[in-house]
């Protein structure tokens, strides 16, 4: 992608990045897609979730206000609110999301931690039930990220109920 003057290369090495442990090193990619295409909506979407990777909340909103495609600001807002402990809130911004697009395993894994965190544990299996069947269908550009997302939920979840249960 460096010599590369394709923005979706440059969101193709950010993807690899930050599959591979790097958030700095896909935020750097994604800047230079930026840099290519400064309106794509797709590109500003996926800064600011590398951007809360890197747990900088304050860049978020400011990111989400400006995109036009509200289920990309959905999305944004739910997990922003997940990380910031407000799990009522993050459901309530994912669930139309998901309603808008129900094939982004990414906002289904979200949901199942935000219904988790509030104590649905029936809904948080069905998002990520729900979530791993899209990624079998083929149907997230993201899938291995998104697969690693749901197992690192699931053994989360997991993890906690033994904790309880001991």
């Amino acid at each position: 992608a460096r010599t590369s003057g394709n923005p979706k290369s440059w969101l193709h090495l950010a993807g690899v990045r930050r599959t591979a442990g790097d958030p700095e090193g896909a935020l750097r990619a994604l800047d230079e897609a930026l840099a290519l295409a400064p309106d794509s909506e797709e590109f500003r979407f996926a800064r600011a979730d590398v951007l809360m990777d890197l747990a900088r909340y304050d860049e978020i909103e400011p990111i989400a206000a400006k995109l036009q495609e509200a289920t990309f600001a959905r999305i944004l807002r739910g997990r922003l609110a997940l990380e910031r402990g407000n799990a009522k809130e993050a459901l309530a911004l994912l669930g139309p999301a998901i309603e808008q697009w129900p094939t982004n395993a990414g906002a289904r894994v979200l949901a199942a931690r935000a219904a988790y965190e509030l104590g649905d544990e029936t809904r948080a299996f069905s998002e990520l039930r729900e979530a791993t069947r899209q990624l079998d269908r083929g149907q997230s550009g993201r899938a291995e990220r998104d697969f690693a997302d749901i197992q690192r939920q699931a053994d989360q979840i997991a993890a906690e109920q033994r904790e309880i249960s001991s």
